[in-house]
């Protein structure tokens, strides 16, 4: 058995039955808990901000989002399109207007106090970018469209860059549920 809170201060190595379980750099207080928390709050409105711009991309000109998934560019602003492509458009209003709820929501979520419900959107969102990039990756390299003899230079950066998007969202977030402590998940109006 482990004896618990052995450890005086967060710097202090830990030991136990002759092992000694040192703190790593991140977690021995490089950012004070009131800058992580700003750290947090920062990648909120960071996200907010990003959701927001493609959440009323998504609403106003589905087609131009809808290049990240395959569409055809037009030369036009005011496409409006029949068949399949409409039934896309109308599923990528859906998903703006979803996307731009999000931005709100997330916005929002910097001025929560309570540390169980900040934790709960950061650990929902790792799983949330963490799968998203996963089906992207998984398109990039099943699905004929994206197949390197259909690829276009233009598309293979976008998709490229999609995917990165997704990758760095599930890097920030998941660094968030893994490596910080606790404290950082409690509002600003809990600094000690």
């Amino acid at each position: 058995r482990i004896p618990r809170n052995t450890v005086s201060s967060p710097s202090q190595p830990f030991t136990s039955r002759g092992f000694t379980c040192r703190p790593s750099f991140s977690m021995r207080g490089s950012l004070s808990g009131p800058r992580r928390r700003k750290l947090l709050n920062l990648c909120f409105a960071v996200h907010a901000l990003l959701s927001a711009a493609i959440g009323i991309a998504a609403l106003v000109t589905p087609h131009l989002v809808g290049v990240f998934f395959g569409e055809e560019l037009h030369n036009t602003l005011r496409y409006n399109p029949a068949g399949e492509a409409k039934v896309a458009h109308i599923a990528l209003r859906f998903y703006g207007a979803l996307t731009l709820g999000q931005a709100y929501i997330v916005w929002n979520a910097r001025k929560i106090s309570d540390g169980e419900v900040r934790r709960c959107f950061v650990q929902a969102y790792a799983g949330v970018f963490g799968l998203s990039l996963l089906i992207l990756l998984r398109a990039h390299f099943t699905e004929p469209h994206w197949s390197i003899e259909n690829l276009t230079w233009a598309r293979f950066f976008l998709n490229w860059g999609l995917i990165l998007f997704f990758a760095t969202l599930t890097v920030g977030y998941t660094w968030f549920v893994i490596v910080q402590p606790p404290i950082v998940f409690e509002g600003l109006g809990h600094v000690a």
